[in-house]
């Protein structure tokens, strides 16, 4: 069984790379570098540019890479507010279907002091690189007369969508994702705990049924996988396996 690699340490909380997260890496390499097309005027990848498709792949691979560290970065901003808030963080780790930050004593639908915070730096994080790599394109864009210029705005542009849509996705009502966690946190002041918990789930059902339906509408198939992804991991995610509401 292969082990997970280590990358050191962040303000003393153990980072590691699960074997797993190459596949991601993999896919966003070919999505990033042969993609086209534009979502809310942003393009999602090097396919539209008039470059050799070496070229491309060779952006996919670095514009990945970035967009990796991106993950890592989301992982490592809730690993920092949870020790701030006094809780031990016992690894920071990235795998197939993005990352965690593990504390230590957490356990599935308990809620953990300060959880709203934790849960929303992660997203503030992508969203605030995702806005810098818009202002990098933006700066460019009066001084793009020339290929390495456009290369230069179309890299930071698509950068800046995947930072974005990493943050405003990880912001949607979904249980356990950190929009649900936030949703989950400020019903706590008006319900018990397991009802919380049962309520977020519901509310990521609708978002997800929500999605689907705009999704199928104008004919979106990305939005309509991730209507299908919030819809099964709120199905894997109901709690009345352990607990039920009388």
């Amino acid at each position: 069984m292969l082990r997970p690699i280590s990358l050191g340490k962040v303000h003393g909380i153990p980072m590691e790379v699960r074997p797993s997260a190459f596949i991601l890496l993999g896919l966003l390499v070919i999505v990033m570098a042969f993609g086209e097309g534009m979502v809310f005027g942003l393009p999602i990848g090097f396919g539209g540019l008039e470059v050799p498709a070496y070229v491309k792949l060779a952006l996919g691979i670095i514009g990945a890479e970035v967009l990796f560290f991106g993950i890592l970065l989301h992982e490592i901003a809730h690993g920092i507010m949870a020790r701030r808030i006094g809780h031990a963080v016992h690894v920071i780790s990235v795998q197939l279907f993005g990352g965690e930050a593990k504390i230590q004593g957490e356990r599935p639908h308990e809620y953990i002091k300060g959880e709203e915070m934790i849960a929303f730096v992660g997203p503030a994080a992508n969203l605030g690189l995702g806005g810098i790599f818009l202002l990098l394109s933006i700066c460019l864009g009066p001084a793009s007369t020339d290929q390495a210029t456009e290369i230069a705005i179309t890299a930071f542009s698509v950068l800046g969508f995947y930072n974005l849509l990493l943050g405003f996705f990880n912001l949607l009502p979904g249980y356990p994702f950190d929009g649900g966690l936030i949703l989950r946190s400020l019903l706590r002041r008006r319900m018990d705990h397991d009802r919380t918990t049962l309520t977020a789930i519901k509310v990521c059902r609708l978002t997800a049924i929500g999605l689907g339906v705009f999704g199928f509408l104008w004919s979106d198939v990305a939005v309509v996988l991730i209507a299908i992804l919030l819809y099964l991991t709120a199905y894997l995610e109901d709690p009345e396996y352990s607990f039920k509401i009388e």
